[in-house]
C-alpha cells in the first residue's frame, strides 16, 4: 500500500535509533498520549522511535515509527499498531480517473434510483471507479441494479463533500442497496484514494474513543420510533464490501443482508469490516433469511474488526451459512437489552448462528451480554446441500461473559456429518436471572446440548466459572459421552476483559444494563422494578438509577435517574492484558 508522508514532516524526524531497551512509555507523563498538543510521547525532548505508542493526532500526522523498528516504512501507516491494516492506511485504492457525482438537488426529499445503470446510460459501469453521493441529510437512499464487477477492480461508492446522513426524516426505510457485485460502500477518509471527507474520519488511525457521528456514512433514525432497519443489502447482491459506516438508533436491525425467498441467489465472498453499529432496538446485524426454504446460502463471508454495541436483541444473527465463512476479531458487547420487552419472544441471545453445511470459523471475538444463551448454535442443511464428513465448525479463542442463563445452546440439528469444535474459549460472569421474567429454572451448565443426533462435538481447553458443569451430557468435563468428548477443560477463576474505555465502570456487572421498560411483555408480564445502580437505556441515552423505582420514565425525573455521559466505546483491549489478540485487530500498544 502506498505510504502517505509529507516530505517536510518526514524531515523533522531526523534520526531514529529504535525503541529504548528500558521500560516503555507508561502513559503517566504529563506530555503523554492523551494530551492534545505534545507529540513527544516519552517527554525526552526528541521525536524518535520511542514515541511509537503515542496517540496524539499531531504525532499521527508526522508519521511516527509505529512499529518501533527505528525505520519509517510502509508498516508505520497505522501510528499505534505494528500491523498493516487497510483501515489505517492511505492509498488503499489508486486515485480515480473515472468518477460520477450523483445529482441530488434536495437530500431531505430522498434519493431513489431503482436502476442506476438505466438512470445514467452514458456511464461505462464496467470501468467507473468512484460513485460519489453528495453530503447532506437524506430522507432515504435507494440504489438499485448496481453493476456486476470484479472485486479486484471495484466500484467504490463513497460520500462527497462531507457526511452522508440517512434517516430521521420520517420515511419507511433508510438505506437500501440492491444487486450488483464487486462494489464497496465506504465512509473511509483516504486523501490518496479520494474517498470520504477529512472531517469524518471515523476510527481512522486507530482512534476509537468517542467516534459517534464522525463517519462518512451515518444511518441514524433516532426521533422516528419505527421498526425499520438501517442499511439493507439484497436483490441478489454478492461479493460486496462494507466499511467505515456507523449505524445507530434504528428501530430494528442495524444492517440486514439477504435476498428473501430466492434459493438461487448468491451472497458470497462479502467483506464486512470496520463497522460501528450501536444502540439498535433489535439485532446489530441480521444476515441470511430466517424464512422457510428455499433461501440462498451465505458463503465466504469475512466479518472482522467490527464494533457491535448495545443491541436490543441479538448482537449478530447469521443464518443460512454455507462453506467458508469467518467471523473474527470483533467486539460484540451488551446484547439482548430488550429481553423483558422484545418484539418477539426468544430473541434474546448474544449471537445466533445457523450453519447449513461446510467448514466455518468463529474466533478471537468478545461476546458480552445475553438473556438466554451467549451463543445459540444450530445446524440445519437444506435438501439441496451436501454436508461432508470433513466439515469443521471451529469456535475458538473467544471471550464470552454475562449471560442470564447459559453459555451456549447447541441443538436443532438435522445432520450429523460435520464436527463442531469449541476450543480455547473463556466463559465467565454468568448469573441465572432469567426467572425475573420467565417461570423457568437453569440446568447450571455452560453448554446445553439439545438435538445433536450423533454429531461429533469436541470441547477442548475451555475455561469457565459461575456454572457448575461444562455440559449436560455428564459431570466430567474431560470425559467422553457418545459423540461428545472433552480434554483440557478447567473450571476456575477468570479475569474480566479490560477495555481501553467502554464508558462504563469496568468492574460493574454488565447484566445491570438493559433497555428501559415499565412492564415486561413476555413471561409473567409483570411490572419491572429497577434498583439503585441499574442502568436503563432510552433512545441511546444511558441513565443510572439513584434509588429503587418502578414506572419512572428516566428522561422525566432526575431525582430518580441520572443521565450518564455518552459512552466512549473504545473497546480495544487494554495494554498488557492476557486477552491480547482477542477482540479488535487494532490494539492499544
Amino acid at each position: 500500500m502506498p505510504l502517505f508522508r509529507p516530505l517536510a514532516l518526514l524531515l523533522t524526524l531526523a534520526v531514529f535509533s529504535g525503541c529504548p531497551s528500558g521500560p516503555s512509555d507508561d502513559d503517566s507523563a504529563p506530555m503523554d498520549d492523551d494530551d492534545t498538543a505534545p507529540v513527544d510521547a516519552d517527554g525526552d525532548g526528541v521525536l524518535a522511535g520511542d514515541d511509537c505508542d503515542d496517540e496524539d493526532a499531531a504525532l499521527g500526522a508526522i508519521a511516527a515509527d509505529a512499529d518501533c523498528d527505528g525505520t519509517l516504512t510502509a508498516d508505520d501507516c497505522n501510528d499505534e499498531d505494528d500491523e498493516v491494516l487497510a483501515a489505517d492506511c492511505t492509498g488503499r485504492w489508486t486515485a480515480p480517473a473515472n468518477t460520477l457525482l450523483l445529482s441530488v438537488p434536495d437530500p431531505s426529499a430522498g434519493l431513489y434510483i431503482n436502476d442506476i445503470q438505466v438512470k445514467y446510460p452514458d456511464v461505462d459501469w464496467s470501468t467507473l471507479e468512484r460513485l460519489y453521493i453528495p453530503h447532506g441529510q437524506y430522507k432515504y437512499i435507494w440504489l438499485g441494479n448496481l453493476p456486476e464487477r470484479d472485486p479486484a477492480t471495484p466500484l467504490v461508492i463513497t460520500n462527497h463533500g462531507g457526511q452522508v446522513w440517512v434517516g430521521d426524516l420520517g420515511h419507511y426505510y433508510n438505506f437500501v442497496i440492491s444487486g450488483g457485485s464487486g462494489w464497496v460502500l465506504t465512509g473511509r477518509y483516504d486523501p490518496d484514494a479520494e474517498t470520504g471527507h477529512a472531517d469524518y474520519p471515523g476510527h481512522r488511525g486507530n482512534r476509537y474513543a468517542s467516534t459517534q457521528g464522525t463517519y462518512g456514512f451515518l444511518i441514524d433514525d433516532a426521533s422516528d420510533d419505527r421498526a425499520i432497519s438501517g442499511l439493507s443489502v439484497g436483490g441478489g447482491a454478492t461479493r460486496f464490501e462494507l466499511e467505515f459506516i456507523e449505524v445507530r438508533n434504528v428501530g430494528f436491525a442495524g444492517i440486514v443482508l439477504k435476498t428473501d425467498n430466492d434459493g438461487d441467489a448468491t451472497m458470497s465472498d462479502c467483506q464486512l469490516h470496520d463497522l460501528y453499529i450501536h444502540d439498535t432496538d433489535s439485532e446489530g446485524l441480521y444476515i441470511g433469511s430466517t424464512q422457510s426454504q428455499p433461501q440462498h446460502r451465505i458463503e465466504g463471508m469475512n466479518f472482522y474488526n467490527n464494533r457491535v454495541i448495545r443491541t436490543g436483541t441479538e448482537l449478530l444473527q447469521a443464518g443460512q451459512l454455507g462453506p467458508g465463512n469467518e467471523i473474527h476479531h470483533n467486539v460484540f458487547a451488551l446484547g439482548a437489552l430488550t429481553w423483558k420487552a422484545p418484539f418477539q419472544q426468544w430473541q434474546d441471545n448474544g449471537l445466533q448462528i445457523g450453519v447449513r453445511y461446510g467448514s466455518n470459523s468463529i474466533h478471537h471475538n468478545v461476546i458480552i451480554g445475553a438473556a438466554d444463551s451467549l451463543l445459540l448454535f444450530m445446524s440445519q442443511p437444506a435438501d439441496t446441500d451436501s454436508p461432508q464428513p470433513g466439515d469443521l465448525v471451529h469456535i475458538h479463542d473467544n471471550y464470552f461473559s454475562h449471560g442470564r442463563a447459559r453459555g451456549s445452546y447447541v441443538g436443532w440439528f438435522t445432520t450429523s456429518e460435520s464436527t463442531l469444535r469449541f476450543e480455547d474459549n473463556t466463559y465467565r460472569g454468568m448469573t441465572f436471572e432469567r426467572d425475573e421474567v420467565y417461570d423457568t429454572s437453569n440446568g447450571d451448565v455452560v453448554f446445553a446440548l439439545g438435538t445433536i443426533l450423533d454429531t461429533t462435538i469436541e470441547f477442548i481447553d475451555i475455561t469457565w466459572e459461575g456454572l457448575t458443569d461444562l455440559h449436560n451430557q455428564g459431570t466430567d468435563p474431560n470425559g467422553t459421552y457418545g459423540s461428545v468428548s472433552g480434554s483440557g477443560n478447567v473450571y476456575g477463576s477468570t479475569e474480566p476483559y479490560p477495555f481501553v474505555d467502554l464508558g462504563l465502570d469496568p468492574a460493574m456487572d454488565f447484566l445491570r444494563v438493559e433497555h428501559w421498560t415499565a412492564q415486561a411483555t413476555v413471561g409473567r408480564k409483570e411490572a419491572v422494578t429497577y434498583h439503585a445502580g441499574d442502568i436503563a437505556i432510552v433512545d441511546g441515552v444511558l441513565y443510572e438509577a439513584l434509588s429503587e423505582n418502578s414506572d419512572v420514565y428516566p428522561p422525566t425525573d432526575a431525582s430518580v435517574w441520572s443521565a450518564l455521559s455518552t459512552p466512549v466505546d473504545d473497546v480495544r483491549v487494554a495494554r498488557g492484558s492476557a486477552y491480547a489478540g482477542i477482540g479488535l485487530l487494532d490494539t492499544r500498544p
